[in-house]
């Protein structure tokens, strides 16, 4: 588990049934997002099934600034998709036929067309904290703060959301499910 005490943004989503932390990445344009339901049965469905760009902005308003202690399992996620199809269908076809396309700001040597198309992502969760990159417990809810936040120990399955605050977009999220899993065999790729 990937242990820290530090100041991070915190809350507890009504809405969204779970509680959130915001962990930011160097620079603060970009953070991942961690919704932590409480560990019933379903519950990690609930979340995921009433999350939309709407209710994780909402949420992100209502956050605030505390010192917590997070465990977080040491994961590394990691995929690669071929593109040229997904393109095509998306009327893209072009970039792909050197007849038709017209990529000469790339290149002066004309009848520029591309290949393949290949889009990589990993998300690392590891001692240092989080990093992403990209080419291309239970508890109540209350209408005010607590005091002092729970613990934030994600030791059963949660949901995270890389966001990028400068779009104001999501561009990344996914759910981890078996955190007990990892911290017996943290070798092994998730």
């Amino acid at each position: 588990m990937m242990k820290q005490k530090a100041h991070f943004n915190y809350g507890v989503s009504e809405d969204l049934q779970a509680q959130i932390l915001e962990l930011p990445y160097q620079g603060g344009e970009i953070t991942m997002f961690i919704l932590l339901p409480p560990f019933i049965e379903g519950a990690l469905d609930t979340t995921v099934s009433r999350l939309t760009a709407e209710t994780l902005r909402s949420n992100m308003e209502m956050m605030w600034p505390v010192d917590i202690d997070v465990q977080i399992p040491k994961f590394r996620i990691e995929e690669s998709y071929k593109m040229k199809e997904k393109l095509s269908a998306l009327g893209f076809d072009n970039l792909f036929n050197a007849s038709a396309v017209n990529l000469n700001g790339f290149s002066d040597s004309g009848n520029l067309a591309l290949k393949k198309a290949l889009h990589k992502s990993f998300l690392e969760i590891n001692e240092e904290g989080a990093e992403a990159a990209a080419a291309t417990a239970l508890f109540l809810f209350r209408s005010a703060r607590p005091a002092e936040p729970p613990a934030f120990i994600c030791n059963h399955p949660f949901m995270y959301v890389i966001y990028d605050h400068s779009q104001e977009i999501i561009l990344f999220m996914g759910t981890f499910e078996h955190p007990r899993a990892v911290s017996a065999s943290l070798d092994k790729k998730v």
